[in-house]
């Protein structure tokens, strides 16, 4: 299981799977083994292999949340989204003691939430698991819940000076000092600042990790690979887009394939390269490897700009799918954010008449 693990994270998605099914013949009730072997065949695009991996481990361990939270993912992957959130909220409800449970359920859900445009849900759901968090003696867990609400105002509201105040107020009340180093979240900090436009809150964060010595408690691998993506997130900031695509490129490792794509594609895009931007976004959608994690922050958006490149060629029926999809995404998203489905609408409705049908 963790050689497979190490080959899945050089992308040896094969070679993973083979050692997976070796730990489940070995040894058939240990959980991870399944939910990491249907992993594998879901990034080589086999969602039937997957399936039978699900069936194969509801036989063997029925009981086991592991067994439901895998049927979920399935259902996620194969992009039923209210599936998935329906096996979620029946496990929250079934293990109500169970914290474990809870948190886990709870932080997915949450993602499922945000993806969908529904912040306000997602904020809840994330208060509520930030709460388990704690009382488990997670230190950290008001700092990050107090870092949500400006990470959506960054990302959905474009209230950008709101979110720098909403981050100052969260380490005036949560210092930063009051936690172990490798407790501080100077990544997502790193990442705020930057999404922000604040470089220079961004770089005295990342000189204030290393002095901290965070640095030395990570895979050297790890670490140069994330420091890529920084430095790529710092380049988007300051217009150097050819530099970003660079950075971003360097740091695109680990399991996940797909992950890092909307951030490159929006590197290109920015920079006047439509068609590299399309053909980024579009392998991002199209791939069921997607987790919730990384589509709370960039399905729906991936979605409505591919609608807009795609108009802006000229190719209306393209263009028309993903508005489709991003309307139906967020077809019930707040009202805060209804304003971009209605515009969304409205290009759907002009671009019908010309539209190719299917």
């Amino acid at each position: 299981n963790n050689l497979a693990f190490e080959y899945s994270n050089r992308r040896e998605y094969a070679r993973a799977e083979q050692l997976y099914r070796r730990t489940i013949a070995v040894e058939p009730t240990v959980s991870v083994a399944y939910s990491n072997l249907a992993n594998a065949l879901i990034r080589q695009d086999k969602l039937a292999d997957a399936e039978k991996v699900g069936a194969l481990m509801a036989t063997n361990l029925p009981r086991n949340p592991a067994t439901a939270t895998l049927h979920r993912n399935l259902l996620y992957a194969k992009g039923d989204i209210d599936g998935a959130w329906a096996v979620a909220d029946s496990l929250r409800k079934a293990r109500a003691t169970d914290a474990a449970t809870q948190a886990g359920q709870g932080g997915t859900m949450a993602s499922y939430a945000q993806a969908r445009g529904q912040l306000a849900q997602a904020l809840r759901l994330r208060a509520e698991v930030s709460q388990i968090n704690a009382a488990a003696g997670n230190p950290q867990a008001a700092l990050n819940a107090a870092l949500n609400e400006p990470e959506l105002d960054i990302r959905y509201r474009d209230q950008v000076p709101r979110a720098l105040k909403g981050i100052e107020k969260a380490l005036a009340a949560n210092p930063l000092e009051k936690l172990a180093p490798v407790q501080r979240p100077y990544a997502r900090l790193m990442g705020l600042y930057t999404m922000a436009g604040r470089v220079d809150l961004a770089k005295a964060t990342r000189k204030a990790a290393e002095d901290a010595g965070v640095f030395a408690t990570v895979d050297p691998a790890a670490l140069a690979a994330g420091l890529h993506s920084f430095a790529g997130g710092v380049a988007l900031a300051e217009r150097r887009y050819d530099d970003a695509v660079k950075e971003l490129w360097v740091g695109d490792v680990g399991a996940c394939s797909v992950c890092a794509l909307p951030d490159i594609a929006r590197a290109f895009d920015l920079g006047g390269k439509p068609d590299s931007a399309i053909a980024l976004y579009d392998r991002y959608v199209s791939s069921p490897e997607r987790p919730s994690s990384t589509d709370q922050n960039w399905l729906a958006g991936s979605h409505k700009r591919l609608g807009e490149l795609y108009e802006a060629k000229g190719d209306a029926s393209k263009a028309a799918d993903h508005y489709r999809k991003f309307i139906d995404l967020w077809k019930n998203a707040d009202p805060e954010l209804q304003p971009q489905v209605t515009e969304a609408r409205r290009r759907l409705a002009k671009l019908a008449p010309v539209e190719k049908p299917k």
